[in-house]
């Protein structure tokens, strides 16, 4: 079973000292424990953290998931699309029962399904809440009649008949969920394996016999279990496609999927199938630039490996967040810092995001008897914090760093960062130092009150988002399309720019006036500072032998928006030619708007639904066609395959694209 086992420092995995948990997981993550409380099951999954949004008053009708958890490309084909198709099914299930038509949640529906106000943790209320999943999960809710049925099963409390007959089907799905668990406890529990199921190139399953690999029991357990999952869950009359076509339109959509993998599993083959799945977003875990430190902590891949597989998922158009591990064995920290530094001096890697993970022992791996045996020492917080600090010089525009720690507790960790608030600890060196970062997240709209001290001036969020807002309203966009008068007036993407600058100037500063908590002295600088215009960036850079352009929307050096514009280095896909363009990420910043909501009066400090969005798409295609590219090629989330169809957009394959 070549390159499955775990690395030196990976917890987690079946049979772990942790439980069965995913892979590099111990199971005291927040997200691993919602998981384990289903038992993985990504159509409860994805249903129940859905109620966590809206018992917290919060609309969730643009979702971005994460699949987490071990090399997920690596499981059986059929198994990655049995997860995939039920997690939009669970978002598209959600959209119907509890959404009315004008895209308002029915809340009581919602707090009788979900046995609300009560006891969160009850037993039987946790059970009750399961049985109805169970029940929902393979029923085809598209279908008007079918609904009419199962709604009035689920809600209509009059009918003493409707209500038995759901309390029958409730119970026998508790006694078959007990009957399924005591099955597969039985499968994993037997040791007695010769064989395994791993996945070909050509998608079919091959056995491939093991003989003296006890240490690969577990494996040979979990790919079975997958096996009896499969068997007992899934639905054929449940098709992906379908689930996706739903979702275009649903009142809870994906706006973007991300899937977690190794890069000896991130190649053309798993990239064509991530595409199919729904993906928009790929992590790859490179954790070194040196191939002695890969071998020797059996990572089961190359640097070539590494390089490679960014470079393919970055020409199919997929956005790349990749890991890297500073402290691992074998390394000294001037090569941490050269290895992290060489993710942006060397074009083969410039990932669009970045997660740091310091090294940290963990119990049940071989890092850990290592350690144990005086053979490694791993970084400390107060050197992990050091050394992120003085990289972030380093870090370019272009890039935005989302974690710089493992969401691990410390008290399952046996040595190395004891801080899970490790970021904090950067910063301060950072701000010590007077270390400038550029990167994403440094620059973006929220961090306005740190960097200009409206904390000291008490600017109260509110009126900090009706700020901002009205600037954008009220600048005179310095647009990087140079467009004739006449071409900007038949051209619908800039009528949103048009609107009398005057008024949001008289608004703005009216705004200020009558914040109590600004100094009046300040009132006029503050002015002066928030009426600067919104620009246009087009930053040009070389990245996995392709040429990127990083197009951001900027106001006081802050960031409101950008896109990503990739020309490829190759042509994998009968969509993406030598003549077209690809749209790897438009993303704008601020408070999130329900989706069709386009009137900004309603929502105070909306920055999305102002039209930047169209603005830096069409700054993408403008430079596309500088480039004599007569086609952009978007990878766009399946809940936002409708935003660009009213921007001119098809569909072709995983794609939306335009003919320039």
């Amino acid at each position: 079973m070549r390159k499955i086992g775990p690395c030196t420092y990976c917890p987690g995995g079946p049979g772990s000292p942790y439980g069965d948990v995913p892979q590099s997981y111990t199971g005291a993550e927040p997200s691993t424990r919602r998981a384990a409380r289903v038992n993985y099951d990504p159509y409860m999954v994805v249903f129940n953290r859905l109620e966590h949004y809206v018992a917290m008053n919060k609309i969730p009708d643009k979702v971005d998931v994460i699949i987490q958890g071990g090399t997920f490309t690596f499981f059986p084909k059929a198994y990655q699309e049995y997860f995939i198709k039920f997690a939009f099914k669970a978002m598209n299930d959600f959209s119907i029962l509890f959404f009315n038509k004008n895209h308002t949640i029915d809340y009581d529906k919602f707090n009788y399904f979900f046995e609300l106000p009560g006891n969160l943790n009850e037993p039987l209320r946790m059970a009750n809440i399961h049985a109805k999943l169970r029940y929902l999960k393979y029923l085809n809710l598209a279908d008007k009649q079918i609904m009419k049925e199962t709604s009035g099963l689920l809600f209509d409390t009059n009918d003493k008949r409707k209500q038995a007959k759901l309390k029958n089907i409730l119970e026998n799905l508790k006694l078959e969920n007990i009957g399924n668990a005591k099955r597969s406890a039985n499968i994993f529990s037997n040791k007695d394996h010769s064989s395994i199921a791993s996945e070909q190139n050509d998608g079919t399953i091959a056995l491939n016999v093991i003989k003296n690999e006890p240490q690969q029991d577990a494996n040979v357990r979990l790919i079975r279990t997958i096996q009896e999952k499969l068997r007992q869950e899934d639905r054929k009359n449940i098709l992906l496609e379908d689930m996706h076509n739903i979702n275009e339109t649903a009142h809870v959509r994906c706006i973007g999927l991300t899937i977690e993998t190794k890069s000896d599993f991130g190649k053309l083959l798993h990239g064509n199938e991530m595409l199919r799945l729904g993906c928009t977003r790929v992590e790859i875990g490179i954790q070194s630039v040196y191939d002695n430190v890969l071998e020797i902590t059996h990572r089961g891949n190359t640097v070539q490996d590494n390089i490679e597989s960014i470079r393919i998922l970055k020409d199919l158009g997929f956005k790349i967040l990749t890991h890297y591990m500073p402290g691992l064995p074998e390394t000294s920290r001037k090569e941490d810092f050269a290895g992290m530094v060489q993710l942006f001096e060397n074009q083969d890697y410039r990932p669009d995001m970045l997660k740091i993970y310091p090294c940290m022992v963990m119990p049940g791996t071989k890092l850990y008897e290592q350690w144990k045996a005086g053979e490694f020492k791993p970084l400390s917080t107060k050197e992990a914090a050091k050394l992120i600090a003085e990289f972030k010089r380093y870090v370019p525009e272009y890039c935005r760093i989302m974690r710089v720690q493992r969401d691990i507790p410390t008290n399952v960790t046996s040595a190395g960062v004891d801080k899970t608030n490790l970021r904090q600890y950067v910063e301060e060196v950072v701000k010590k130092k007077k270390i400038k970062c550029r990167c994403i997240r440094c620059r973006e709209i929220g961090r306005f009150f740190e960097k200009l001290g409206y904390e000291e001036d008490k600017l109260n969020p509110e009126t900090f988002e009706r700020i901002v807002s009205s600037v954008i309203l009220a600048s005179k966009v310095n647009k990087a399309v140079p467009k004739s008068d006449k071409e900007k007036a038949n051209d619908k993407r800039y009528k949103k720019f048009k609107k009398p600058a005057l008024f949001y100037k008289q608004l703005l500063k009216k705004t200020l006036r009558h914040e109590r908590n600004i100094a009046p002295e300040k009132i006029k600088k503050l002015e002066k500072k928030l009426l600067k215009n919104i620009k246009l960036v087009a930053r040009h850079y070389h990245a996995s032998d392709g040429n990127e352009f990083f197009i951001s929307a900027e106001w006081n050096d802050y960031v409101l928006g950008f896109c990503r514009l990739r020309f490829p280095s190759q042509f994998l896909r009968s969509e993406i030619t030598e003549e077209s363009g690809l749209i790897r990420e438009l993303h704008i910043y601020g408070q999130q708007v329900p989706i069709g909501n386009g009137n900004f009066y309603g929502i105070e400090g909306a920055f999305q639904h102002l039209g930047l969005g169209k603005q830096l798409l069409a700054n993408a295609e403008y430079i596309s066609k500088t480039y004599h590219k007569k086609k952009l090629v978007v990878i766009s989330g399946v809940g936002v395959r409708e935003y660009y169809r009213k921007l001119g957009y098809k569909r072709e394959g995983p794609y939306m694209v335009k003919i320039l």
